[in-house]
C-alpha cells in the first residue's frame, strides 16, 4: 500500500472560473517517501458542490514521469474542464494512489 507514503504538499487553485475559458487547475507536488520506486503515481480528486454532493472525479498522473523514485518528488495539474462542474465547484478533497 503506498496510501500513506506518497504525500501530497502545496495544493493550490488556479480559478479561471470568470475569464472567456472558464476553468479550474488543482496543482500541487507529490513525494514519494516509500523507501521504493512507485509507478503510476495517481492523484485522485473528488469536486464537490456547495451542498457537499460529488459532481466529478477528475485525475492525473505526476509529471514529467507517472514514476517517483524514493524520495522524489513530482508536480500535478488535475484540470477541471467540463462547463457543469466548473460552475458548481465549490470545494474538493484529493488522494494518491500508486503500484
Amino acid at each position: 500500500d503506498t496510501g500513506n507514503c506518497l504525500k501530497i504538499t502545496s495544493p493550490r487553485i488556479e480559478d479561471n472560473r470568470y475569464s472567456s475559458y472558464s476553468r479550474i487547475y488543482i496543482k500541487g507536488i507529490v513525494k514519494n517517501t516509500c523507501g521504493r520506486t512507485v509507478d503510476f503515481v495517481r492523484i485522485n480528486a473528488v469536486i464537490y458542490n456547495s451542498q457537499n454532493s460529488a459532481v466529478a472525479t477528475p485525475w492525473t498522473y505526476t509529471s514529467p514521469s507517472p514514476s517517483l523514485n524514493s524520495n522524489e518528488v513530482g508536480e500535478f495539474e488535475v484540470r477541471v474542464i467540463d462547463e457543469y462542474v466548473v460552475n458548481n465547484f465549490d470545494h474538493y478533497e484529493l488522494s494518491v494512489s500508486g503500484e
